[in-house]
């Protein structure tokens, strides 16, 4: 009795173990046994499905020991379905198509010599008519994979991630994914991402309600965490998710919405902490007919990183724990584009530190932190707010003054802005600009970094008229802060500038100018030295009187101007005693020496104090000793009292007769008639604007009543690609690649550096002439009076060269203002003079005429791009231009000519011959 119920036991043991291992092998039907106990026959196993039209369908082949490998099947009703083999992939996931291996699944397929692991064969409904039954025969086990079913409704346009963990060699068999849903008319796409991104992908098309996918043998092919991302379009449907490996919901996956433009590009930043599951990114746009792309990824160390692609998205593998950074760009857009961008991890919401402020109209508010160098996390900023009217501006300036900078855009109440791993670009002091340019509102600004208000931040409201300027001090107390300035107009399209910065020793400084909305102006000084500096405003396109804000990291104090206001502190010793009338000695006012003993005992107390060296003190001292007290005191009284010396009577006389000598030259007449007309169509333009400009300023005055209106701002120029770009580097970018170049150029911003750039390529060649001529005198020893005709025709020639670039932009703007043009002379001025830079090229043999049509073809193109008209457009205002500049030179000629005759003649006459014929 033991020992049947031992047997019986051992029965059942190797039962239960049997059927545990065909559930293993994953079989959901197991294959009907034809010929069991003929191992050899051609038919061992068989396994039955059915499919629709374009469906398809695949099967498991356990390939277990060294045999002839074949594979059969039969259609329910042959005369009217019609089922093909796709293919049949052996486990390395080669593709087999020879003896019959490819085509209708009735012919039989053979392989020799079959590499032992799991086959799958791939099955396609082509031309279903009735049922689409068939089955399939194999002389191994041959099965449908054992299916894992996650039901999921997932919404319109919308993405899901699943994860399954694969190890190497515990499985080999195919990774099978498929999909299929309720809705009649939705499309589904399918992705497979593998640990190494390796990728397969399928979408549904017509009226498919099925999509699959399958990745041959992923153990082999990569171990790790397998992604499969489902996404539904169109329509709203119930999905059923399939596989035969078990998949899992990925827990902090997130979708965000935004909008965007195009052209427009927007960075989110991604926060990694499990570097296990690859970082997976989809982009996908919402409306029919736009292109939204990821176009750049950077981990935490702000490195640059290839993202492989697939539809829609990409992915990276073993992404490092930290906060990524993801740029999305809007490539082909209709006006602002809805998307979505999804991924397999979070989005990085600061929310480690807030600072609370109110911000009054149009105003700005600092704060500043300090970054060290080991620090390797993304800064990243956030404002939000509570009104629903007001706009905000969010901008962060790094230490070395690259910033980043974001506006929001029609009713959105949230802006934010990332800047790559902070402690590696620049260590020191940073500084978050918050601005409100609707009205006042309550801001929160929240960052991963503990931002503090910049304690001495000042601002001021005043307004100027066009073309006025305005100085104001600033008090730096300290270098480590930057010193920024912004100004924000209050009237819809005027503009304001900061025109010149001088430093606290007097001489001129650099502001650098950082991008910000369209009725902003800003720009940053780095390392600012401690002291009073001053800064000129200036009004541009201005209608009536314009209204502005002035804000800075500093103080605006009244220190500089001249006067002595009431407890004025200045900071600096020197201005303070001037102001109170008192000198400064040894760092403190007091009143000047009167007599020469104190005026010695200061040069004694300037030369302890290193101020002063042995040299200078012996000098001033031997000089002392010819003075007497009371000459001290009268020179004292009138040191700082100069009198004006009135000019003489016979100066003032000849001044009058040389400036009635130009005004009445016929010369300078001709030229104003000819420019009359110019200057005519010129005021009309003008004039013309400033009734658009009052008409935009009614219209923003109905629009307080409509918050909802939202007029769009304008595309910051990348000013600091353009001036990290060497002299070298420019003259290539222009020759090569023009249209870049002229997109990059800064519109504004002075004119030295422009006539610099011009004089290197245009005057100084002309300048060089009668040099390389006198080297030609020095080697060969031959004279020619050209030599002596070039020293005084090439200074002459380089100055005309400079005043005509100066007139041809002034008429050529001119007539692209009257056609239409939006720019200043000053990116008139620039296009002319970067262009110059082409005809570098002329000096390549019989390439004069090409190099000269080309700057023809540059000078028009960026001419485009800055005045924002039609091509057209703009070659009829340069056309027109030189039509006006060949009529003006045409002219000239002829009065010096007709001078030229008539000092011939009058040569004639004073030598008593006749001008007459006999």
């Amino acid at each position: 009795m033991k020992k049947k119920l031992l047997i019986l036991t051992l029965s059942l043991t190797y039962l239960i173990l049997l059927s545990t291992a065909n559930a293993q092998i994953g079989t959901d039907h197991p294959c009907e046994f034809v010929d069991e106990n003929n191992p050899d026959s051609d038919v061992f196993c068989q396994s039955h499905d059915n499919l629709a039209n374009s469906d398809t369908t695949y099967f498991l082949i356990n390939v277990d020991y060294d045999k002839k490998l074949n594979v059969s099947g039969a259609i329910l009703y042959p005369g009217n379905d019609r089922i093909n083999i796709n293919g049949l992939y052996d486990p390395i996931g080669q593709k087999h198509t020879a003896n019959s291996c490819s085509g209708l699944i009735s012919s039989k397929c053979s392989v020799n010599n079959p590499t032992l692991g799991i086959w799958l064969l791939d099955i396609k409904g082509e031309q279903i008519t009735k049922t689409g039954e068939f089955f399939v025969n194999a002389n191994f086990d041959i099965y449908k994979p054992h299916k894992h079913i996650i039901e999921t409704g997932i919404l319109q346009d919308h993405i899901k991630f699943y994860k399954t963990y694969i190890k190497t060699g515990s499985r080999e068999e195919h990774l099978t994914v498929s999909s299929n849903w309720t809705d009649r008319y939705s499309n589904m796409e399918v992705t497979i991402i593998s640990p190494n991104v390796k990728t397969k992908s399928d979408i549904s098309k017509g009226d498919d309600k099925i999509v699959q996918t399958y990745y041959l043998n992923p153990g082999m092919v990569a171990e790790g965490i397998w992604i499969s991302q489902l996404r539904a379009f169109d329509t709203r449907a119930d999905i059923n998710f399939h596989s035969n490996y078990k998949f899992e919901y990925i827990e902090n996956q997130e979708i965000i919405n935004g909008i965007i433009r195009e052209k427009e590009k927007k960075e989110y930043p991604i926060i990694i902490k499990d570097s296990t599951i690859p970082l997976a990114l989809t982009a996908i746009r919402l409306e029919a007919g736009d292109i939204v792309k990821i176009y750049s990824v950077y981990d935490p160390r702000g490195t640059k990183r290839t993202c492989a692609a697939y539809t829609d998205g990409c992915a990276i593998k073993d992404p490092e724990p930290g906060i990524w950074l993801v740029n999305v760009e809007g490539q082909t857009v209709t006006g602002h584009a809805p998307f979505r961008l999804a991924n397999t991890h979070s989005t990085y919401i600061p929310e480690d530190f807030k600072a609370e402020s109110n911000i009054t109209n149009r105003g700005s508010v600092f704060y500043y932190t300090d970054i060290l160098t080991e620090n390797k996390t993304h800064l990243v900023a956030f404002s939000k707010w509570s009104e629903f009217e007001p706009n905000m501006e969010l901008t962060i300036i790094s230490t070395n003054l690259k910033s980043v900078f974001d506006q929001s855009e029609a009713d959105e109440k949230v802006t934010q802005k990332a800047f790559l791993t902070p402690g590696e670009t620049a260590e020191g002091r940073w500084i978050v600009q918050v601005k409100s340019i609707w009205k006042e509102s309550e801001v929160i600004t929240k960052s991963n970094y503990n931002i503090t208000p910049v304690p001495e931040q000042a601002q001021l409201n005043a307004d100027l008229t066009m073309g006025e300027k305005k100085t104001y001090y600033i008090k730096v107390t300290e270098s480590k802060t930057p010193l920024v300035l912004t100004m924000t107009a209050f009237q819809s399209g005027d503009e304001f500038r900061i025109t010149k910065v001088i430093k606290p020793d007097g001489k001129t400084g650099t502001c650098q100018k950082i991008p910000s909305g369209k009725e902003s102006y800003t720009c940053a000084v780095k390392d600012p030295k401690p002291g009073i500096w001053t800064i000129e405003v200036t009004g541009q396109n201005i209608v009536g009187e314009g209204p502005f804000n002035l804000a800075s990291t500093f103080e605006i104090t009244s220190c500089g101007n001249g006067a002595c206001d009431p407890d004025e502190n200045c900071g600096t010793c020197e201005q303070d005693c001037q102001c109170n009338r008192s000198t400064c000695h040894r760092n403190a006012c007091v009143d000047p020496p009167k007599t020469v003993g104190e005026k010695r005992s200061w040069l004694k107390d300037d030369l302890e104090d290193n101020l002063i060296t042995q040299e200078k003190y012996d000098i001033r001292t031997d000089e002392l000793a010819a003075y007497d007290d009371a000459q001290l005191i009268s020179e004292l009284q009138t040191e700082n009292e100069p009198e004006e010396e009135e000019p003489k009577e016979e100066e003032k006389n000849e001044t009058i007769e040389k400036l009635k000598s130009i005004i009445f030259n016929p010369l300078i007449i001709v030229l104003l008639a000819a420019l009359s007309p110019v200057a005519f169509l010129a005021y009309k333009a003008r004039r013309k604007k400033k009734d658009e400009s009052l008409e935009d300023i009614k219209r923003s005055v109905e629009a307080e009543t409509k918050p909802g209106e939202h007029t769009e701002t304008e595309e910051p120029i990348d000013a600091f690609e353009f001036e990290d770009k060497k002299f070298v580097d420019k003259i290539k970018l222009i020759i090569l690649d023009p249209k870049k170049f002229f997109s990059i150029m800064p519109r504004t911003g002075g004119y030295k550096e422009p006539l610099i750039f011009y004089i290197i390529l245009t005057t100084i060649p002309i300048m060089l002439i009668p040099i390389i001529f006198l080297i030609l005198l020095l080697l060969y020893g031959k004279f020619s009076l050209i030599y002596l005709i070039t020293i005084p025709l090439a200074p002459i020639a380089a100055i005309t060269s400079i005043i005509f670039l100066l007139l041809y932009a002034l008429i050529t703007h001119a007539t692209l203002k009257l056609l239409g043009g939006q720019g200043k002379y000053e990116s008139t001025l620039r296009v002319m003079a970067y262009s110059s830079a082409v005809s570098l090229l002329t000096v390549i043999p019989v390439a004069g005429l090409l190099a000269f049509i080309y700057q023809l073809y540059v000078i028009i193109l960026g001419y485009k791009t800055v005045h924002e008209i039609s091509t057209m457009k703009t070659i009829l205002a340069f056309l027109l231009a030189m039509s006006i500049i060949g009529t003006i030179i045409t002219i000239i000629i002829a009065l010096i000519g007709m001078a030229f005759i008539g000092i011939i003649l009058a040569a004639v006459e004073q030598s008593g011959l006749s001008t007459t014929p006999p």
